[in-house]
C-alpha cells in the first residue's frame, strides 16, 4: 500500500466493524492515515464463511482490494515517497 500522500506516513487498513450472522463473519476497513488523519469514507469488506459440511473456510476479500486499489491511484510524487520510506 502507498503511504499517506499529505504527510508520507505508513498507512494500513483499520477496522471498521464487524458483523457476524450464522456461519458468515463481515470485517468492514477503511482506509484513514494515523497520523493527518486523511483519507476517504469509502468502506471495504472481508466476508469470511464456512461450507457447512466440509467446515472449510470461504474468504472473499475483493471489497478490500477494491479500496486498496483505489487509495494507491491517488497522485503523489515516488521520490518523495520513497525518501520518506528510508
Amino acid at each position: 500500500m502507498r503511504c499517506c500522500p499529505v504527510c508520507y506516513a505508513k498507512v494500513k487498513p483499520i477496522v471498521y466493524g464487524t458483523k457476524m450472522t450464522g456461519t458468515k463473519l463481515e470485517i468492514k476497513y477503511v482506509i484513514r492515515c494515523q497520523r493527518c488523519k486523511f483519507g476517504s469514507d469509502n468502506v471495504g469488506s472481508v466476508i469470511l464463511d464456512y461450507d457447512e459440511e466440509t467446515m472449510s473456510p470461504i474468504a472473499d476479500d475483493s471489497g478490500l482490494r477494491s479500496i486498496i486499489r483505489k487509495w494507491d491511484s491517488i497522485l503523489r510524487d515516488p521520490e518523495t515517497e520513497r525518501i520518506a520510506n528510508i
